[in-house]
């Protein structure tokens, strides 16, 4: 599923705060890959805009992988997840 910086009705950027969040929210969403301005990840327009700004560019840094960026837009796929979490029950065997 493409999900795209404009995904204001499902994402809310007053509570995504890290890219952490962000990424998070995406995959609950099913998305997969991502599609940016790249020319929005510089906007400055108003303090909200500034802070949406820097939190997809750092998300698209720290959560994706490009796959094509062509005439000021990019594509990008979604990391998977890769952090694992310790058995509570302690070493199988």
């Amino acid at each position: 599923m493409l999900g795209s910086y404009l995904e204001q009705g499902l994402l809310d950027y007053r509570t995504l705060d890290t890219p952490e969040r962000l990424a998070a929210a995406a995959r609950t969403l099913g998305i997969t890959h991502v599609s940016v301005d790249l020319s929005a990840l510089d906007a400055t327009g108003d303090p909200f805009e500034a802070e949406v700004s820097r939190l997809w560019r750092a998300f698209v840094d720290d959560a994706c992988e490009p796959l094509l960026r062509q005439e000021g837009f990019g594509l990008y796929s979604l990391r998977p997840v890769t952090a694992f979490v310790a058995n509570p029950e302690g070493p199988r065997g």
